[in-house]
């Protein structure tokens, strides 16, 4: 079946697209939605699709989109169906291991950069990232604050192996100690 870029969006908006309006930005989150798996599928932004409307998707393109929509109907996350997720302006690899960066945290980072704009950390200071995930707020804490060591915990081996990639890929990986610790563990020994 061929399929342009604007018929395949056209078809996965009304899919997508909430039942319930509930704000102005509902009106258009099917369309968003789909422009933003279709534009992961063919590895461009968004802005390239929207300028090629009439582009003819490769058979194997409209099937792996199909395929995303689908599994966005049952509500799965679309950071996951990316695997990618933006926080503090930077893209961090996501995956179904690790919780996805909230906006909400964003003020996290600007509380402990502002505090520490304000009165410097002490030297023997150090950042700890509890239940790290994808490592956004170690990393980018790492990128903003050069001079005091960050640990970041988790329990998860795999949420670990996410975070250490996303430091090594933004380049902070030698800034941060990545440690697997369960805090509520009672029967870790008491040094």
């Amino acid at each position: 079946m061929s399929m342009t870029i604007s018929q395949a969006i056209e078809q996965a908006s009304k899919k997508l697209q909430p039942k319930r309006i509930v704000c102005a930005f509902d009106r258009d989150l099917g369309r968003l939605e789909a422009e933003i798996l279709l534009a992961h599928i063919l590895n461009h932004d968004r802005v390239w699709i929207l300028a090629r409307p009439s582009y003819q998707l490769p058979a194997t393109s409209y099937k792996e989109f199909t395929k995303l929509v689908s599994r966005r109907i049952k509500h799965e996350p679309i950071a996951y169906l990316i695997g990618e997720r933006d926080f503090y302006g930077r893209t961090f690899k996501v995956t179904r291991h690790v919780l996805i960066p909230r906006p909400e945290t964003e003020l996290m980072v600007d509380l402990i950069v502002g505090a520490n704009n304000y009165l410097p950390l002490h030297e023997s200071t150090v950042i700890w990232d509890v239940g790290t995930g994808s490592g956004a707020l170690a990393v980018t804490l790492a990128k903003k604050i050069h001079d005091v060591p960050i640990l970041a915990t988790d329990t998860s081996s795999a949420a670990l192996e996410i975070a250490e990639e996303n430091a090594e890929r933004l380049g902070v990986k030698e800034q941060i100690i990545f440690q697997r610790a369960d805090l509520l563990d009672t029967k870790a020994k008491q040094t």
